[in-house]
């Protein structure tokens, strides 16, 4: 599976996409707000689904739960200190793997959850921002059914 990673600055401009015989098009919108319940978890991202659960061609990254996520794991004084670069590097691996793991729903096109893995419905925060990358693998049968679903998914159509 190749990513191809387009940005829609909001100005009109756009890119001619490359060709593809067999893309899957997602559409990736961040939002800037935060959950207004501090006690109910915080989603860094979702995906709607439809009335007979077809998942929606549009993935929702929140960045401001992101940055609260943050502030909450490591403490407001030590998240203060910390350069431009640290903070984004921990913004991009949280949002990388939320991503991930929405995308997941796409390709599955289920909102169905494993125990463990990529498809877990609730991560620590540890494993969104470590290093290290967690243990997020899909199983042999996860994979097959991603194949099989690419295989079958009909040419992307312009928007």
């Amino acid at each position: 599976m190749t990513l191809v990673w387009k940005i829609d600055r909001g100005d009109g401009a756009t890119e001619a996409a490359a060709p593809c015989r067999s893309c899957v098009r997602i559409e990736v919108v961040v939002e800037s707000g935060t959950s207004a319940d501090p006690f109910i978890p915080m989603p860094l991202g979702w995906i709607a689904f439809d009335e007979v659960d077809d998942p929606a061609r549009e993935v929702h990254l929140s960045f401001g739960n992101a940055v609260t996520l943050v502030r909450e794991w490591y403490g407001a004084a030590e998240a203060n200190r910390m350069t431009l670069y640290e903070r984004d590097i921990l913004l991009g691996r949280a949002l990388g793997r939320a991503l991930a793991h929405e995308v997941g729903h796409y390709l599955f096109r289920s909102k169905a959850h494993t125990k463990t893995g990529l498809m877990q419905a609730h991560q620590k925060a540890a494993a969104f921002f470590s290093p290290v990358s967690p243990r997020l693998d899909v199983d042999t049968v996860q994979k097959a059914l991603i194949a099989s679903r690419l295989a079958a998914s009909p040419p992307a159509t312009s928007h």
